[in-house]
């Protein structure tokens, strides 16, 4: 699901945590591209600000996340 662009979303994170230094991200979903995306943010330094909790079908389960 390149289209996606996950990939963005966790370099802009990286980017922009020397001005937010609280910033977390919740990527909610699964696909092909996980293993790559979890690569990637351990290659930018930001595997502590970001979980990927899988995917989420439950509206209730999603607000516990």
């Amino acid at each position: 699901m390149d289209w996606k662009r996950v990939d963005l979303l966790l370099t802009a994170v990286a980017e922009l945590l020397p001005s937010y230094d609280d910033l977390e991200l919740l990527v909610i979903g699964d696909g092909p591209q996980r293993t790559a995306w979890n690569k990637w943010r351990e290659q930018l330094g930001i595997a502590d600000r970001v979980r990927f909790v899988g995917a989420v079908y439950d509206v209730r389960e999603l607000a516990n996340t």
